[in-house]
């Protein structure tokens, strides 16, 4: 897996969700546990750090894919750095299109911006997530008001994810949650 940094607490929290879904299990406090064939899923490695530096998010997914310095069938990135340098990505994945293509790796990356989904649609990643800041703006600012006006309000709101493929790439932002 893929993340900012070892102290960003949302960071950390999008881990531990990772974790918990592949595993099954519901962890303490993030970022959970590293797997060791927690329901047939193993981290070959502690989560990358890329600190917000596009160039070193792309070389940490480079090596990744290369096989090097440890070989995994899959990449997660807990946000969307690797595709947020369009030109960076398609040049350091197209070495890699048959193992991409073949499903010898599987690629899964946080965000869906039109760039983002470009590359989904030309096969360069198999799934982008992302989140609904509309909605997510809606939301608070509905709590706010509740808040304000000394109703009930939810201490946790779930908002709805996009999750894009290369078969739904074109549709899948579009009317989610209005």
């Amino acid at each position: 897996m893929q993340s900012g940094r070892p102290d960003s607490p949302n960071l950390n929290l999008r881990l531990m969700g990772v974790r918990s879904a592949l595993s099954g299990k519901k962890y303490d406090a993030p970022p959970g546990e590293l797997l060791n064939n927690d329901s047939g899923w193993t981290e070959v490695r502690e989560p990358f750090f890329n600190f917000d530096q596009l160039d070193r998010s792309v070389k940490q997914m480079e090596s990744v894919l290369k096989g090097k310095p440890v070989k995994a069938n899959s990449f997660i990135a807990v946000g969307g750095w690797p595709q947020n340098n369009q030109v960076l990505y398609r040049q350091m994945i197209a070495p890699y299109q048959e193992k991409i293509d073949d499903n010898k790796v599987i690629i899964v990356i946080t965000d869906t911006s039109a760039e983002q989904l470009t590359m989904l649609g030309d096969n360069l990643a198999h799934i982008n997530i992302g989140q609904n800041p509309y909605e997510m703006g809606r939301q608070a600012i509905l709590t706010l008001y509740k808040i304000v006006t000394k109703q009930k309000y939810d201490k946790t709101i779930h908002t709805p994810i996009r999750v894009c493929t290369a078969d739904n790439f074109d549709t899948c932002t579009k009317n989610v949650g209005l």
